[in-house]
């Protein structure tokens, strides 16, 4: 079963599913294809799902699949940056290694460790003043495993 705003990947592409293939209005847009990864935007009804696919952080294609047609994304690599306690809660800050999609659910591990489904950008810009967009912060559901997160380790994001 997935839910919204979850990662998954194009498995089959059953030609007797109706999508309703709506592309945006850039160029370099296409239907989806085997092995593109998505993220489900919406539920319009039972086991039907709504996906957008993304290539260079632009919508390269929204289209609805069936249940069969989708699978969850594997394990996403990442390096801790930091561990911080704001708030009374401890997040883990960890830069994307790649570039593959992904989505924080019910249930997902970081290293491990359980982590609520939050996920946010911190604004920070780099040394020349861009934007930094691949650091992402996860909040613990268990502040006792903060212990499991030192700067440098490289630990993955799994989600079932």
């Amino acid at each position: 079963m997935f839910v919204q705003y979850q990662a998954v990947e194009v498995v089959a592409l059953d030609n007797t599913t109706e999508r309703a293939l709506m592309l945006p209005s850039h160029s370099g847009t296409r239907p989806p294809r085997l092995g593109d990864t998505g993220t489900i935007v919406d539920i319009p009804g039972p086991g039907t799902f709504t996906v957008e696919g993304f290539e260079n952080k632009q919508t390269i294609w929204l289209a609805d699949f069936r249940e069969f047609e989708l699978a969850p994304v594997g394990p996403v690599n990442f390096s801790v940056e930091y561990v911080a306690r704001l708030n009374g809660r401890t997040y883990v800050f960890a830069r994307l290694l790649g570039s593959k999609t992904f989505s924080v659910v019910t249930p997902s591990k970081l290293a491990g460790a359980a982590v609520d489904p939050f996920l946010e950008i911190p604004r920070r810009l780099d040394s020349s003043g861009a934007p930094v967009l691949d650091v992402f912060a996860f909040r613990l559901t268990h502040d006792d495993d903060a212990g499991r997160f030192v700067s440098g380790k490289e630990v993955q994001l799994t989600t079932f």
